[in-house]
């Protein structure tokens, strides 16, 4: 039998040739699985060896011998068993390594970890294996390449940190190899860890900043933003994000969006629009948006937050406002006014939203109808115009109503009034005219008392006539202008009080005088009229009472007899008239003196009546009453003396210093006082000073002082008195008593703050209680206080202090309060006590555990509570002083608190029904922790479920892919929810679809199973892809949901030949367009072919190129698709094409591929759009781009160059173009100069030399403009000032600058320029750069090549002037000392050059010093002096006929050889460059040098002009028609108008006979003789020596190239 392998699973199975299984193998196979696995097993294994014909008919006949080999399988396992156990003497359990619950794998859950947490434990917390882990069974782990667990037993444990969120695990499948130790079988067991989440991840906010705009004109509940999307990695309800707008108190109130925006669905964070907006309140909000997870448990909940910025578009939603409602002006009759003035303001509207469109201002009505003949206003402006005079009087005021509408689709408008008054012609002044020019007041009268006049009584009252106007015309406004404060006119022209406080009495006047003119309002011209003089009388009235003047005592004598005047009163009031009549009368009289004492009414003469004796006295009241009735009082002392007493008694001492106890009795004598009276009166005694209380009383006739009172000496120490001795007459004289009070010990210790209440802790000996206080008012040792306790007290008192200490502790059970008398002593002989009481307290110390009273508590609180009060515990103190700190002993710590103080019971969070029902918790005190009954109580806390968990999906629905083809009503997908709450209705599931795009109109879910259907054909959309957002939701009021997205993408099946499909005619096109192009403007039709029915849907979109957005397509009602352009902002000089890419959209398998993508070419048309700008140099920049500034020599030549002007256009094109040219208000300063239009340079046309200073400095227009080929029509120009000024030797400057030429400092030039203006702030411009000039010591100007001088001179910007060196501004910041110091530093530092001044430039050497003589013998030799001026003038004048005669001898020789001369080039006369040449012919002359002052040298010599070639090989002719012989510029007068050269005789050279410039010349010759060249006019830079003209730079000499003389041929100078 030929057996072969095949796979069976994991097993292998042995067959025959007919696929039949041996007899042998299976009776293995069947012993195997009768021995571990099951009969049950075995079944099942047969079963599908049968389906599979691996069980043949030839094989079923062995089922027959099945028994037998069962059978034996068992015997012999038996008797194995039995071997093995009679070897090992070993009973093995059964089932080990299996599990328990007959499980086929392992399921555990375990949390994920938060950082490195690797505590947590799994549930269940052993793995369900048969057998001790210990002794019977070995378990090994079998993981993947990360290795979580390690096993501790049967415990899983966590080797490293889990995080289900970043690892991205949910569960992690692995097995467990258990090996029987004692058999060494061994089994894998899978097992699957099931990873829950916590809530350890925030939201995080993707794609922020978020920022949208929208218009004011939104509609309130629409959605403006769906962008905002967070998301959490979080797995379950912690991974659902729930959106909320919150208040935020960073922002500006106008620019919270909270209330104003909202989420209407917290799960999809669609922003909705809450309120109406508006851009004039505010056009940007910030809406704070919080991101929220749906945990479980609230508190646990964690959030993001961001900004969601809004921009308000402005729309025209507001209609124009006027500044002002209404506006009024004044027109003139018969006169034009032309423009109108309105007042309080020009009219103007201005569009209230910012979109600032045009107003257009239009008369809309108005009164009379004939305004508009008159009138007229600027549409564009708003100005009113008078355009015909008003010549009649019946028209006196128009009423015009303005109309300002913006020019806008929607027209909006607002209205104001416009009131012009029609006044006459203001020729004549008014004419004011009053009742009366005198008028009657009270004086005092309120505000508003009209002026009356004296005889009718009638208000004084003002009208104004103006013969300008006529019966027709208005009335108008007159005010009153009066020179007092004290009157005004009211509104009728009557005269009336202004103030209030108008008083006529003194000082003062009694009548008031003053102007008034009257005034149009509105007037402004300010035409018054003439003056009026009023008059006013203040009436009196009585509001001053008579004052009584002030009465000295009247002394009368004794006797007398009849009736005799003794005094006048007088009294004074200050009104007038009757209220001034005073009449005096006697109102009481003292001293029974009625009759004794009479007054005369009118004249206040007080007479005497009768005898009076002596030392009698009266009070006599006198009463003086005015007119009106008021009155005055005054009392007058009238003493009675006894004849003429005229000396006062005098005292024997007078002062008397006396001691007396305070212990005295009533009468104790103190002291006598003695007085005596010169003229033997008797005298009497009296106190009449410091006895107030009495105490002391004197004999009138004795002078004995007595004690008269009991004396105190804690109440009153001292005492001084003034005792009176006076005589019979009233005449006395004044004695002063001292008494000092003698002190006693009367007083007793006073206690004070009382009562005494003390506290003191038991148990504390020696303890501080508090402290007596006693006060004794004795003096000395009668003052002085001890305090005592009683013996037998548990207290003691420190005698001097009064500090009181406890002697031994206390016990407060014993004695709770002590009363406690103690004692205060003085020291005096009998020493006085006082006593007070004690009360101190007894504090207790808790010594008694507390208890509960009640055992337990049950209470019932709602799910997901924080902080809520759960219940009060309350546990009993037998202590007086009750402390009790409660705490929570056993229980969930984390979920509860308990106030440690009042015992209340408190939720840390929220609790949850789903997880624990109850809680249980054990509450304890730390003072009793005894464990005793009565030390714990135990709360139960029942837990009430609430509606808190959301519906959560089980699974998350995966894409679905469809045909276009699928029918209606198909199942798409089965959606489950589940909800975790514990309690119906919490727990049921409903679903319903809440809608995503298109998704509602073709698909639908059931509510009851969640299963998602058709809904319509879903070949009616070219869209691919569905997002169909389901929401689940529990039937709690209000529920909890959750929502799933289920992505759907339908592929549409349908087709068409790639050259019938739908596509773009063309896929290439070009399109110009004009800069000037504004938004809507339809750029380019794509026309679509092939679109066959209505039924199929097009769109077209911009897939590239279209960054700034200025491009949008859309499909037209023909169905074609138009490119157009969004908004006007074309600008060809910023982007001058544009490539875009549009593409066609539509059902995929009815479109043409290749003719789906159409690519547009843009080509922006340049337009002239810009205004030529002037381009600035550096040196100008003080100018500010204002105006240009040039200079030139006041010796410059015709043609010479002033300054370049240039410009740029940022057109395109002939647009860019520019050309130039000038223009002056004076044509006389336009002649000398001209501009090259096409470079921009301006030269001069006129020499400048003589130009009037009037015309100084130059002022020119430059005028730019571009397009110069095309029609005026279409160029721009662009204007602007030039300032060209003559350059004269005053104006010129030198910087000197040591140790650098001049080329390398002329690449510093526009540094040095800048230093120089930042210095001066003057416009710099800079002349020159050339070699450093100095005078030789032998008085010679030389040139140092070494050194520079940089020339330079300034303008005044303000005045464009160019300025003198004397010139203060210059002097001051340039040419000053300290100026040309801080100029040299800082262009030595910042050019690293060495700079040492600024000076005037030297243009020639100065004279030497004329030679002084010594003085022989002191004589001044006077008289010689004119005698040899004489021969010295006539020597010149010989020496000077001589060389003119000589001069013209050889003149004429040089016009006789020019003659025979032929010249190859004469100079030109437009100063083209001139070369020398010579013919063979010529004679041979030496080499001559002529030291001539060529035209400019004392002006301008540069080192370039001395460069001349020496050597002496070389034959040189010089051009000399521009030279002046003797320094002038005419030629000789003995000349022709021509020049030659002239030869002159050899003669010996001698170095010192040689001119410093020629040394300088010679020693530069002699270094390089044999490469000396002479450069033509474009001079090259390989050129060593450069020969050019001073006075023409365009002509240059050239050497003979043909001739060449002897190098040792001396040269001759002259």
């Amino acid at each position: 039998m030929c057996l072969t392998e095949k796979n069976e699973g994991a097993e292998t199975i042995r067959t025959n040739e007919e696929g039949c299984i041996s007899i042998i193998d299976l009776h293995v196979e069947m012993c195997y699985f009768l021995a571990h696995e099951s009969w049950s097993r075995w079944e099942t294994k047969i079963s599908k060896m049968r389906a599979k014909k691996r069980l043949s008919p030839a094989c079923s006949k062995l089922f027959g011998v099945l028994c037998v080999i069962i059978l034996n399988c068992v015997c012999h396992s038996s008797s194995a068993n039995v071997k093995e156990s009679n070897t090992t003497s070993t009973v093995v359990p059964p089932n080990l390594c299996k599990l328990e619950s007959s499980l086929s794998s392992v399921i555990v859950d375990i949390e994920e970890s938060i950082g490195d947490e690797i505590g947590q434990s799994t549930t269940p917390k052993e793995l369900p294996i048969v057998g001790d882990p210990w002794n019977q069974i070995d378990l090994t782990l079998v993981q993947s390449d990360k290795r979580y667990f390690r096993l501790h037993g049967k415990k899983l444990q966590l080797s490293a940190p889990l995080d289900r969120d970043q690892d991205d695990i949910s569960s992690i499948v692995f097995q467990v190899v258990c090996k029987i130790k004692s058999t060494g079988e061994s089994r894998t067991i899978p097992v699957i860890a099931r990873v829950s989440d916590k809530n350890d991840n925030s939201p995080i906010f993707v794609d922020e900043p978020y920022e949208v705009s929208i218009s004011e004109s939104t509609p309130v509940g629409s959605t403006i933003f769906r962008g905002i999307r967070a998301k959490d990695v979080d797995a379950g309800v912690n991974g659902l994000v729930e959106y909320f707008v919150v208040d935020s108190k960073d922002e500006k109130p106008e620019e919270n969006g909270f209330g104003i925006f909202t989420i209407n669905f917290p799960h999809q964070g669609a922003i909705t629009l809450n309120r109406t907006l508006d851009y004039e309140k505010s056009n940007k909000y910030f809406v704070t948006i919080v991101a929220s997870d749906r945990a479980f448990d609230p508190s646990t909940r964690r959030s993001s937050t961001s900004t969601l910025t809004i921009n308000v578009l402005d729309d025209d939603d507001q209609p124009p406002a006027f500044q002002r409602k209404e506006y009024n002006s004044t027109v003139i009759r018969s006169v034009l006014t032309g423009l109108l003035e309105i007042r309080p303001e020009k009219v103007q509207a201005f569009d209230q939203d910012s979109l600032q469109s045009q107003i257009h201002y239009t008369f809309v009505n108005g009164t009379p109808a004939s305004y508009l003949s008159y009138f007229l206003i600027d549409g564009t402006s708003g100005i009113i115009r008078q355009i015909r005079p008003i010549d009649n009087d019946f028209e006196t005021r128009f009423e015009i109503f303005i109309k300002a509408t913006e020019v806008t689709e929607k027209r909006k408008f607002a209205v104001a009034r416009l009131n012009i008054f029609v006044a006459a012609l203001n020729s004549h002044p008014p004419s004011v005219q009053a009742s009366s020019l005198v008028g009657y007041v009270p004086e005092n009268s309120p505000v508003g008392t009209i002026v009356r006049s004296l005889n009718n009584q009638q208000p004084i009252q003002f009208a104004v006539t103006d013969p300008d106007l006529s019966p027709n015309d208005p009335r108008p406004r007159y005010e009153f202008e009066l020179t007092s404060t004290g009157f005004k006119v009211d509104d009728d022209g009557v005269l009336i009080v202004a103030d209030s406080h108008l008083d006529r009495d003194t000082p003062n006047q009694p009548q008031l005088q003053f102007q008034m003119i009257a005034r149009e309002v509105g007037d402004d011209k300010g035409v018054s009229s003439a003056p009026l003089v009023i008059l006013v009388h203040l009436k009196d009235v009585n509001d001053n009472s008579p004052k009584i003047r002030p009465v000295h005592p009247i002394i009368i004598p004794g006797g007398g007899d009849g009736r005799r005047p003794i005094f006048k009163i007088e009294a004074e009031d200050k009104d007038e008239g009757k209220n001034a009549e005073i009449t005096f009368s006697l109102t009481h009289i003292s001293n029974n003196g009625t009759n004794k004492f009479k007054i005369h009414e009118s004249t206040g003469v007080l007479d005497s009546i009768g005898k009076f004796a002596t030392g009698e006295q009266f009070s006599v009241t006198v009463q003086a009453t005015d007119g009106g009735g008021r009155m005055d009082q005054r009392i007058i002392e009238v003493n009675v003396v006894d004849g003429p007493n005229t000396k006062a008694p005098l005292f024997t001492q007078l002062v008397y210093d006396v001691g007396v106890s305070e212990g005295s009795s009533i009468g104790s004598e103190v002291t006598t006082v003695e007085a005596r009276d010169p003229e033997g009166k008797s005298v009497v005694y009296d106190i009449v000073a410091g006895n107030e209380l009495q105490h002391f009383q004197i004999g009138k006739n004795t002078g004995i002082l007595t004690v008269n009172g009991q004396l105190d000496r804690e109440d009153l120490s001292r005492y001084s008195l003034n005792i009176k001795a006076e005589d019979d007459g009233g005449l006395y004289s004044i004695s002063t008593v001292n008494i000092r009070v003698l002190d006693i010990n009367d007083c007793n210790p006073a206690f004070l703050h009382l009562p005494y209440k003390f506290t003191v802790k038991e148990g504390q000996p020696n303890k501080l209680v508090g402290r007596l206080e006693a006060k004794d008012q004795d003096e000395d040792q009668n003052g002085q206080i001890r305090y005592e306790i009683v013996e037998d007290s548990p207290f003691k008192v420190d005698p001097v202090t009064g500090d009181v200490f406890t002697k031994y502790a206390l016990d407060y059970e014993r004695q709770k309060v002590h009363y406690i008398v103690v004692t205060a002593k003085d020291n005096g002989h009998d020493a006085r006590i006082a006593t007070a009481t004690m009360t101190i307290g007894v504090e207790d110390i808790a010594d008694t555990e507390p208890v509960f009273s009640q055992f337990s508590y049950e209470v019932l609180i709602p799910e997901n509570s924080p902080s809520m009060k759960v219940t009060t515990v309350e546990a009993i103190d037998p202590d007086t002083e009750k402390r009790i700190t409660y705490y929570i002993k056993q229980g969930p710590f984390d979920k509860f608190t308990i106030n440690p103080v009042t015992g209340d019971l408190y939720t840390t969070q929220g609790l949850d029904y789903e997880r624990d029902s109850k809680h249980i918790l054990i509450i304890g005190t730390e003072e009793n922790d005894s464990g005793n009954m009565g030390s714990t109580t135990t709360v139960v806390v029942h837990v009430k479920d609430l509606n808190d968990v959301p519906p959560i999906f089980n699974v998350v629905p995966r894409p679905i892919r469809l045909e276009d083809t699928a029918p209606i009503g198909m199942v798409v997908t089965k959606l489950e929810a589940t909800d975790s709450d514990g309690t119906s209705p919490f727990n049921k599931v409903k679903y319903e679809m809440i809608g995503r795009g298109k998704a509602l109109r073709y698909f639908d879910v059931n509510h009851e199973t969640g299963a998602v259907s058709i809904k319509d054909d879903l070949r009616k959309e070219m869209d691919t892809e569905y997002l169909i957002d389901v929401r689940a939701y529990d039937l709690a009021d209000p529920p909890l949901d959750s929502v799933v997205t289920v992505k759907v993408n339908v592929d549409h099946v349908a087709t068409v030949a790639p050259d019938v499909g739908v596509g773009f005619s063309e896929i290439d096109y070009s399109v110009d367009v004009p800069e000037s192009s504004v938004g809507g403007t339809v750029l380019k039709k794509l026309v679509i072919i092939n679109k066959q029915d209505e039924v199929i849907p097009l769109d077209c979109k911009i897939t590239s190129g279209n960054q700034d957005g200025l491009f949008q397509v859309k499909v037209t009602p023909e169905r074609n698709c138009e490119v157009v352009l969004t908004r006007t902002s074309l600008d060809h000089e910023k982007v001058s094409e544009y490539e875009i890419q549009v593409e066609l959209l539509t059902l995929p398998g009815v479109i043409s591929r290749k003719n789906s993508i159409a690519n547009i070419k843009i080509k922006i048309v340049d337009e002239n759009d810009n205004r030529p700008e002037f381009l600035f140099p550096e040196s100008q920049r003080i100018a500010r781009g204002k105006k240009f500034y040039g200079a030139i020599s006041e010796d410059a030549q015709i043609s010479t160059s002033v300054i370049q002007i240039r410009a740029e256009d940022k057109d395109s094109g002939e647009f860019h173009d520019i050309s130039y040219d000038l223009e002056a208000q004076h044509d006389l300063t336009r002649s000398y100069f001209v501009i090259d239009a096409k470079s921009g340079i301006v030269s001069n046309t006129k020499a400048v030399d003589d130009v009037s200073p009037t015309l100084l400095p130059f002022r020119l227009v430059v005028i730019a403009r571009d397009n110069p080929k095309g029609p005026i029509t279409k160029s721009l120009n662009t204007q602007i000032p030039l300032v060209v000024n003559v350059i004269d030797e005053p104006h010129r400057m030198v910087l000197i600058i040591q140790g650098t030429t001049p080329d390398r400092v002329k690449i510093k030039e526009r540094d040095i320029l800048e230093i120089l203006q930042d210095s001066s702030n003057l416009i710099i411009g800079i002349e020159k750069i050339a070699a450093h000039r100095f005078v030789s010591e032998n008085g010679t100007l030389e040139l140092d090549s070494s050194a520079t001088d940089v020339w330079f001179y300034a303008i005044d910007p303000i005045t464009d002037h160019i300025l003198d060196r004397e010139h203060p501004k210059v002097a001051e910041t340039i040419m000053s000392r300290e100026s040309s110091k801080g100029i040299s530093y800082y262009v030595s530092s910042t050019l690293g050059v060495r700079a040492t001044e600024v000076r005037k430039p030297i243009t020639r050497a100065p004279l030497p010093p004329s030679p002084v003589g010594p003085l022989v013998d002191g004589a001044y030799f006077g008289t010689a002096f004119p005698a040899a001026l004489v021969a010295l003038a006539c020597l010149i004048f010989i020496v000077s006929s001589a060389g003119i005669c000589f001069i013209c001898y050889k003149w004429s020789r040089y016009t006789a050889y020019k003659d025979q001369v032929q010249r190859v080039v004469r100079p030109p006369r437009s100063y083209e460059p001139v070369y020398v040449d010579h013919s063979p012919s010529l004679k041979q002359y030496e080499t001559q040098v002529l030291n001539m002052r060529v035209a400019g040298d004392e002006i301008d010599i540069d080192d370039s002009d001395l460069q001349v070639d020496l050597n002496r090989s070389r034959n040189h002719i010089y051009h000399i028609d521009g030279s002046s012989i003797l320094g002038g510029r005419s030629s000789s007068p003995c000349s022709d108008g021509l020049s030659r050269p002239t030869s002159f005789p050899e003669l010996p050279t001698s170095s010192s006979s040689k001119t410093p410039i020629l040394k300088t010349f010679q020693q530069h010759v002699a270094g390089k003789a044999d490469s000396v060249t002479n450069p033509i006019y474009e001079r090259s830079d390989d050129d060593d020596m450069s020969i050019s003209s001073q006075v023409n730079d365009n002509v240059h000499f050239r050497k003979d190239r043909m001739r060449e003389y002897s190098r040792n041929k001396p040269s001759t100078e002259l």
